[in-house]
C-alpha cells in the first residue's frame, strides 16, 4: 500500500507519520509541530508504535532544523520493514547514524537544507528532511538525466522507436557524418555532438533548439567518445515528440509521471531542461528508484523491460574519460554513472549527479537505492555522499 499524502489535518503537520489499515507502520517523517507525546497521544496510531515508545529519539536541532522522530531497529521485533507491506516484511535497520549525519551536515552549514531516501524491495527503509519539509520539491540539474532516459525507452518497450534507429530517419536535417548518430548514441553521450551550445535559449521549443543542434559541427565521430552534455537528450526528447505527436511535457506526463504517481516536471535552464531541468520531490524520485530496482515494473505497471533498465547500466562502449572532477566516475551507460566497477569490470554502483548536489544511486550488489537532495554545488553533495553512504551500507549490513 502507498503512504498516503499527508495534510494539514495530521497534528504532526505537512510531514508525519502514516500507517496501513491493517495498523502496520508503513512510514515515519521530519514533522513541524507536536512531540512523541502527541503522536503516541493519537487514537489513530497503531499499537505497534505505542509498543515502541521507549524506542523513540526526539532530536531537537537549531532553529534551522526540522524536529524530527526516529524509530530504530525495533521495529524488527515485530518482523516489519518501514515501508513494506507484509508479504515484504524483514527486519528494520537501525539508521541513527544515517539521521545524524544528515542533521549534523545541516547544523554546520554544509548544506542549507538536506534530504535522504533510502529504498530496498519497494519500501522505504528511511526518509528524512532538514531545513525544508519533507516534500520539498526543486531542481535535479544532471540528476534529471535517467528520468528523462526513462521515459523515451516507454517508446522503445513499445516499439514505436528503436535504440538502433538512426535520428535522421526522424530528423532530416541530420545529415552527413550526424546522419548516422543513433538514439542509443544520443542517450549515453556518445553521439558526438558538442557537449552544449550557446546558440539557443532553452525556453523555446525543442524542434528551434534541434534545428540548431542539427547544423552545428561534430566534436567527433558517432560512436567514438564518450562526451557529457545536454545535447543528446534534447535531440531524443524531439523525436520522442514526433514519434508521440505529443509536446515534451505531456509525452513525458503521459509515459512517466502519471503511471509512477510522479511530482515531476521541467524548468528552463540555460543548461538544456531534459538534461537538467527536471524538478520533483524526494518521495517522487524515489519512486524513479524503486521502479529501476525493481527492473522496470512499479506497483503492478510495467514502464519498461528489464531488459531495457539492464541496458541502461552497461556501458556504452565508447572511448570514456571523466570530464567532471568532483565524481568518481569509471564509465557511463544511458543517464547512469558509474561509481564503482565489479571485478568483470560491469558496474556496481550507478549514479545520476547533479551540478546542485542532487546525487541518486543504486548500489546493484546490495540492491538498495538512495537520494540526496540538496541544493549547494556538486562537490557538497559528494562530500556529503561520501559521508552517509558508508553509513548506509553499514545499516544495511549490520
Amino acid at each position: 500500500m502507498q503512504p498516503a499524502a499527508f495534510d494539514s489535518s495530521n497534528p504532526l503537520g505537512k510531514s508525519g507519520y502514516g500507517h496501513e489499515g491493517n495498523g502496520n507502520l508503513y512510514v515515519v517523517r521530519t514533522f513541524e509541530t507536536g512531540g512523541v507525546d502527541a503522536l503516541l497521544g493519537q487514537t489513530n496510531v497503531c499499537p505497534l508504535l505505542r509498543l515502541w515508545r521507549e524506542r523513540v529519539e526526539i532530536m531537537t536541532n537549531s532553529a534551522s532544523l526540522d524536529r524530527r522522530i526516529f524509530l530504530s531497529s525495533a521495529a524488527s521485533t515485530a518482523g516489519l520493514l518501514l515501508g513494506a507491506s507484509p508479504a515484504q516484511a524483514v527486519p528494520a535497520k537501525d539508521f541513527s547514524a544515517v539521521d545524524a549525519a544528515l542533521a549534523a551536515a545541516v547544523k554546520a552549514g554544509d548544506a542549507p537544507w538536506a534530504a535522504l531516501l533510502v529504498t530496498k524491495g519497494g519500501a522505504d527503509l528511511y526518509a528524512g528532511a532538514y531545513g525544508v519539509p519533507i516534500n520539498h520539491v526543486d531542481v535535479l540539474r544532471s540528476a534529471t538525466k535517467v528520468a528523462t532516459v526513462t521515459a523515451v525507452l516507454t517508446l522503445v518497450e513499445k516499439k514505436q522507436l528503436g535504440l538502433e534507429d538512426p535520428v535522421s530517419h526522424y530528423i532530416p536535417a541530420f545529415t552527413g557524418e550526424k546522419a548516422a548518430i543513433t538514439i542509443r548514441q544520443l542517450l549515453s553521450m556518445s553521439s558526438g555532438l558538442r557537449s552544449s551550445i550557446n546558440e539557443f535559449s532553452d525556453a523555446a521549443p525543442l524542434s528551434e533548439s534541434v534545428a540548431v543542434i542539427a547544423s552545428a559541427p561534430l566534436a567527433a565521430p558517432p560512436g567514438t567518445r564518450f562526451i557529457y552534455g545536454n545535447l543528446g537528450l534534447t535531440v531524443a526528447g524531439r523525436v520522442a515528440e514526433i514519434v508521440s505527436g505529443k509536446s515534451w511535457d505531456s509525452f513525458f506526463q503521459d509515459a512517466l509521471a502519471d503511471p509512477l504517481k510522479l511530482d515531476f516536471s521541467y524548468v528552463p535552464l540555460e543548461t538544456g531542461r531534459l538534461g537538467g531541468g527536471g524538478r520533483t520531490s524526494l518521495s517522487s524520485y524515489g519512486r524513479l528508484l524503486k521502479l529501476h530496482l525493481a527492473g522496470g515494473a512499479l506497483d503492478g505497471v510495467r514502464i519498461i523491460s528489464p531488459a531495457l533498465v539492464a541496458q541502461m547500466q552497461v556501458s556504452n562502449g565508447a572511448a570514456f574519460t571523466n570530464p567532471i572532477p568532483q565524481i568518481e566516475a569509471h564509465g557511463y551507460g544511458m543517464g547512469w554513472w558509474f561509481d564503482r566497477l565489479r571485478a568483470d569490470g560491469s558496474a556496481r554502483i550507478i549514479s545520476d549527479p547533479g551540478a546542485w548536489g542532487a546525487y541518486p544511486w543504486i548500489d546493484r550488489d546490495r540492491q538498495y537505492g538512495a537520494f540526496v537532495f540538496v541544493r549547494k554545488e556538486l562537490a557538497d553533495g559528494v562530500a556529503l555522499v561520501n559521508k552517509i553512504r558508508p553509513l548506509i551500507d553499514r545499516a544495511l549490513d549490520g
